[in-house]
């Protein structure tokens, strides 16, 4: 989003919410990791698919159409549906998946799942 910006004013907004996200992530990933640590993350495997299927969905799951994304848009930061697709999945592929993994979370069902949908 920061990178196609030139909205100042959306720049700031975008760099206000991104600062948001990745406090929201940091903790997220920090309780996953305190849960891996007392061997407490039994059920997570099987509970991933859903979670990937949740927040997935709306993006991979659409149909991303033919024509390019709005260049007018693209300069408030709006990430239009080719774009964003190419961000989840390399979030998916980059982040998501190697965070479970690096914490022992059986990545079997997830990747079955992302196979399944063509999410992968």
């Amino acid at each position: 989003m920061l990178a196609r910006t030139t909205d100042p004013v959306a720049r700031e907004a975008i760099e206000s919410l991104l600062e948001d996200e990745i406090d929201h992530g940091r903790v997220g990933w920090a309780y996953l990791a305190e849960r891996a640590r007392a061997r407490s993350t039994e059920g997570l495997a099987e509970a991933l698919p859903a979670m990937l299927t949740r927040t997935l969905r709306g993006v991979l799951g659409a149909k991303v159409p033919a024509q390019e994304d709005d260049p007018r848009l693209e300069a408030c930061g709006y990430l239009g549906a080719r774009a964003g697709v190419e961000v989840y999945t390399r979030a998916v592929h980059d982040v998501i998946l190697p965070g479970f993994e690096t914490l022992g979370v059986d990545l079997g069902p997830a990747r079955a799942l992302l196979r399944d949908r063509d999410w992968a």
